[in-house]
């Protein structure tokens, strides 16, 4: 399993994904179908700028790693309970 940080362009006062997307995954087109497979990504879609490959040290320790669901089980993890 992968970590992967989707970006998306949004604007400071949109809350849901103005710090990103985090998503474990088998590769970067699992990380896509788990993504697209969700409705609210699903209908951000057309803001996302980039999906990426990240290690668990890249991830922010005092924010995004206190708030994050299990990056051990396939799925979403961040934010948590999207």
């Amino acid at each position: 399993m992968n970590l992967y940080w989707l970006v998306f362009d949004v604007t400071p006062d949109e809350m849901l994904f103005r710090m990103g997307c985090g998503i474990t995954a088998i590769s970067e087109d699992d990380a896509w179908r788990i993504a697209m497979g969700n409705d609210s990504i699903k209908g951000a879609s057309s803001r996302i700028k980039s999906l990426k490959a990240i290690k668990l040290e890249q991830i922010d320790p005092s924010h995004i790693l206190p708030n994050a669901g299990n990056m051990a089980i396939r799925g979403i993890w961040f934010p948590n309970g999207i």
